[in-house]
């Protein structure tokens, strides 16, 4: 491996890096002496999907400090389209990732997808194999997935399908005021259904309103912290504060929290506010007055 000069991306900011730099020292506290350990070391670099696992080293009373020497290659590049079912470009899709280099562990990793849906992978080891799952999200039109890859085999191209729209609006139970800026996420009912297991994450805007353009034409459950579908009672919990009690519910399914993929009316999903739950009101609108 040759040391090179460049500039790379850390957090956002352009940095010079050296490659003849003297090595970085740390330290560790709490660490058990007496025993064996192996450092993790992640390629922060922007784009990079590079991690290594040093030697193992042992420190004990004699030798509290290791001396680790390391260098990631450069390795190579190799840019992944995600294309719709035509080929043709998809544009505004968004992915992540999760590397396993040598099988040994995993992290995650922020991919950039640029707005013609190209992924750039950077310092591609040429010698540690490895695989990563790349998890495109539901955005911009399209159904999620999650394609397992292995690094001596990259695709040029990741196909999606396109998705369905839907939209609806959280209204508080009492008031049938909307709930603003209210998160909450979807999963896939039944989940046999989807070829998605992937949750999606979403919030209200300022009126409890929502919407999607990436769902399949299947139903999704809806899950709200804050609130609860009307036929989940309340009971005191041992502190005498009142909570919501699933006990006695048999089917842990709720059809009038459903969000249907595809459906062309919007659903209004009824909330029944908990106890000092954190949800806000929408404003009332002159319609309401």
């Amino acid at each position: 491996m040759i040391p090179v000069e460049r500039i790379e991306g850390f957090n956002n900011k352009e940095v010079r890096i050296d490659g003849n730099d003297a090595p970085g020292e740390f330290i560790l506290t709490g660490l058990p002496l007496g025993h064996e350990f192996q450092t993790l070391v992640i390629d922060e670099r922007s784009g990079s999907v590079a991690s290594l696992l040093t030697k193992p080293f042992r420190l004990d009373e004699g030798s509290p400090v290791a001396d680790m020497k390391f260098q990631f290659e450069e390795g190579r590049e190799h840019v992944i389209r995600l294309v719709d079912e035509t080929g043709n470009p998809a544009a505004g899709a968004k992915a992540g990732g999760w590397f396993y280099p040598t099988n040994k562990f995993s992290r995650s990793g922020g991919l950039h997808t640029d707005d013609n849906g190209k992924i750039v992978l950077r310092h591609i080891s040429q010698t540690i194999p490895g695989r990563m799952d790349l998890h495109v999200r539901h955005a911009g039109g399209f159904v999620g997935r999650i394609v397992s890859l292995d690094w001596s085999d990259l695709p040029e191209t990741v196909t999606l399908s396109r998705g369905v729209s839907t939209s609806g609006r959280l209204v508080d139970l009492e008031t049938g005021r909307g709930l603003a800026k209210a998160s909450f996420h979807l999963n896939p009912q039944p989940s046999d259904k989807a070829s998605s297991k992937q949750a999606i994450f979403a919030s209200t805007d300022e009126d409890g309103n929502f919407s999607f353009d990436s769902l399949e034409p299947i139903n999704y459950q809806l899950s709200l912290y804050g609130g609860v579908p009307l036929r989940v009672p309340f009971k005191k919990n041992s502190r005498g504060i009142l909570e919501a009690d699933y006990s006695d519910i048999k089917d842990g399914t709720f059809p009038e929290w459903f969000v249907r993929g595809g459906e062309a009316e919007p659903v209004i999903i009824k909330v029944k506010l908990v106890p000092q739950s954190r949800l806000k009101l929408a404003p009332v609108s002159s319609e309401e007055n």
